[in-house]
């Protein structure tokens, strides 16, 4: 054992509280120890949230039940504090007063403690082929270094397990009706979803109605869109080439990726409105296909799947080098990363919180249980679901911080060649896979076995 669990709302639902398994637990006390959990709210949440989840919701609800049958099996405090960060936890060790049990937080936050030797190396302490609690690795890239894993994400949590700041394409299915045109969905289901429909949607979604113009397309043309132009032509950003590491956004496939995202970015931006990056145009209607990071679709009553009545989603368009039907996405931190500090006053008990608290509701043992209730509760459709979940899964961490990006966005801010542009950052990003890739891919040998997808 040892890690998660949690859930969602948009639809109303009666009310589920459920069991918790406290046989799994028994025979342990804690003597009444007092957890102190620093709790840092990264997917877009004030500090007010519980767990992760919407206050006033079914879903903080019962995650504040399942907190107090966890206190009371194993006869412990919890104390979630949101000014025990990982600045505090630093501070703290160099002091010698450090109290953080359990830190959770967005992992770009959480990085530097990692490669800073704050942190617990986990995987001698859980099962890590457990992907369903623990994460996938591909998911836990960021947070693999050198020779152990340093957190995990609470991914038997229905609600935050969507949140992991992948990327996937609303759509507005009011103005697809209103159109009459195919919905993306259904070329996803054909296996037809290529970047050659995108292309043909950006084409076509684009019309008048009283006098205002509909965009095909809101989200930019900027280093995210290519950064899923990469990916999605079946490209690994860390690849084990022959006992190499390499980058791949330096393959021919991650050129041939950049170079038809350059020609999509130029021949379309008449029809895309590709100047905002944020979700309020889309919202209002200002356009038919919208490039949303997952948490922009479920984490705040302000964002879209709570405004509007009719969405869907999809995923980033596939390319030629990619897999038939195997979507894949990528994301820049985890927005819950949590991990234990190397020298937390009781590491065991740490951890047995921390299993017990991320254990799977009983109503929500399975992936299927969560997509179910996701489709039930907050999503339209249960393809729109399965779509989230499959991008989440299959997320590639994109090494943000670490600058590796940096190609991708001259890619899609100036009019350098990509040619140019592959020749002019090669030595950059041959430091950046010595000083970070090679580290994490390390991390990934030594835990997983090597390169996992």
């Amino acid at each position: 054992m040892f890690l998660l669990s949690i859930c969602a709302c948009a639809v109303p639902e009666p009310e589920i509280v459920p069991e918790y398994d406290e046989t799994a637990f028994s025979g342990i006390n804690l003597d009444g120890y007092n957890i102190l959990w620093g709790w840092t709210d990264a997917a877009g949440l004030n500090n007010d949230s519980n767990f992760g989840f919407i206050e006033g919701t079914p879903r903080s609800d019962m995650m504040i039940e399942h907190k107090k049958k966890v206190e009371t099996a194993l006869n412990c405090k919890i104390t979630i504090s949101h000014s025990a960060n990982n600045d505090l936890l630093r501070a703290g060790i160099m002091t010698g007063d450090q109290t953080i049990d359990i830190i959770t937080a967005g992992s770009l936050r959480m990085m530097n403690s990692i490669r800073g030797g704050y942190l617990t190396g986990l995987s001698s302490y859980i099962d890590v082929t457990d992907y369903d609690k623990w994460g996938t690795p591909n998911m836990l890239t960021s947070v693999l270094w050198k020779d152990d894993l340093y957190a995990v994400v609470p991914f038997a949590w229905p609600e935050v397990m969507y949140t992991n700041s992948a990327h996937v394409l609303a759509i507005n299915e009011n103005l697809i009706s209103k159109l009459s045109v195919t919905d993306p969905r259904e070329y996803v289901e054909a296996i037809d979803w290529t970047w050659d429909r995108f292309e043909e949607c950006l084409d076509n979604f684009t019309f008048e109605d009283a006098g205002h113009t509909i965009y095909s397309y809101k989200g930019g043309f900027g280093r995210y869109f290519y950064t899923n132009m990469v990916i999605s032509n079946g490209v690994s950003l860390i690849t084990n080439d022959n006992g190499n590491i390499v980058c791949g956004i330096l393959t021919d496939a991650g050129i041939e990726a950049m170079e038809r995202g350059r020609y999509i970015s130029e021949m379309y931006k008449g029809k895309a409105n590709g100047g905002s990056d944020s979700p309020e145009g889309f919202i209002n209607g200002e356009a038919v296909m919208y490039l949303a990071w997952t948490y922009e679709l479920t984490r705040n009553t302000q964002y879209i799947m709570y405004q509007m009545d009719n969405v869907g989603v999809v995923p980033f368009p596939q390319g030629p080098k990619a897999k038939p039907g195997t979507y894949s996405a990528f994301h820049q931190s985890l927005a819950y990363a949590t991990g234990i500090p190397f020298n937390a006053k009781d590491t065991n008990a740490s951890l047995t919180v921390l299993d017990a608290m991320f254990e799977p509701f009983e109503e929500y043992k399975t992936k299927d249980d969560i997509v179910e209730m996701m489709s039930s509760q907050i999503f339209f459709d249960r393809r729109d679901a399965e779509v989230i979940l499959e991008a989440e899964i299959n997320s590639q961490y994109a090494f943000f911080d670490e600058k590796l990006l940096n190609i991708l966005d001259q890619a899609g801010h100036t009019n350098t060649a990509i040619s140019q542009l592959v020749g002019e950052q090669e030595s950059t990003i041959a430091k950046i896979v010595e000083d970070y890739l090679k580290p994490c891919y390390e991390g990934l040998t030594a835990v997983y076995g090597g390169q996992k997808q």
